[in-house]
This record gives structure tokens, C-alpha cells and sequence, in this order.
């Protein structure tokens, strides 16, 4: 805890076992990744960090898109 100034989020992440997904990758492909970890790190064409996508982001989307087609 210490030395958590030193550490950056490069460092800790395994791109292996946690592939990011970039902005203009498709649901298909997100979906895809999400079912097999919880959380997904988004990054833009030069790699670099925007946000993390959730499990939860994902299932509350899809809840809304299939909510508006009811109606």
C-alpha cells in the first residue's frame, strides 16, 4: 500500500486475461467479452484508457433496448 504511488493501471492489468475493447468495437464483441469477465477497460485508437464497462452496464442497456421495444 505503501508504494500504490508508483504503480500505474498498466502495471497491474494482464491484457492476456483482460483484452480491452476499443470504442468502435461492436456489441457483438462486447457481449462476447463480458460473459467471460466482469468488468471490460475501454480504450480509444491510440490505447488509451476511457472507462471501465461493467456486467451491470451491460445487462441494464440491454434491459432498456428490450423495454422500448415492448412499448
Amino acid at each position: 500500500m505503501d508504494n500504490l504511488d508508483s504503480v500505474e493501471v498498466k502495471d497491474i492489468v494482464n491484457k492476456r486475461r483482460n483484452p480491452a475493447v476499443h470504442d468502435f468495437d461492436g456489441n457483438h464483441t462486447i457481449i462476447n467479452y463480458i460473459m467471460e469477465q466482469n468488468f471490460l477497460c475501454m480504450v480509444d485508437d491510440r490505447g488509451c484508457f476511457i472507462g471501465i464497462i461493467t456486467r451491470k452496464d451491460v445487462i441494464r442497456y440491454m434491459k432498456r433496448r428490450i423495454e422500448s421495444r415492448r412499448m
